[in-house]
């Protein structure tokens, strides 16, 4: 068989505090006052320490930035001189093809030799 448990008595929530729970209570209260100004300082540590590392990420993004901006720059003039150099290959591409290929040149000289040596050797 179970045993019943005696309930406590509900306290009256008008009644008259005694001096005795007027010290608990002021006992209490102090304790969370305490309590909220150590949270609120640890609060206050976290802010500072979350600042001076929001500022730190700030400072890397505006180095991040300008190296974007460096690399960006180095970009487009690279492709300035990219186009500049296509260009230039393409004047020497077509002064090459106005001029005669090495093989060419050297069957004109042998026969410009021979006719210089039928030419001497002629009466």
């Amino acid at each position: 068989m179970a045993v019943k448990k005696k309930k406590a008595p509900a306290a009256n929530p008008f009644q008259e505090p005694s001096s005795t729970d007027a010290g608990q209570l002021a006992i209490i209260l102090e304790d969370m006052r305490d309590q909220f100004r150590i949270f609120g300082e640890g609060l206050l540590g976290l802010r500072e320490r979350m600042d001076a590392r929001f500022d730190a990420v700030d400072a890397r993004f505006d180095r991040m930035e300008r190296r974007i901006a460096a690399v960006e720059a180095a970009i487009t003039q690279h492709s300035a001189e990219i186009r500049e150099l296509r260009a230039e290959v393409r004047l020497i591409r077509d002064e090459l093809t106005r001029k005669a290929d090495l093989d060419q040149l050297r069957r004109l000289e042998a026969r410009v030799a021979d006719l210089e040596r039928r030419v001497a050797a002629a009466p």
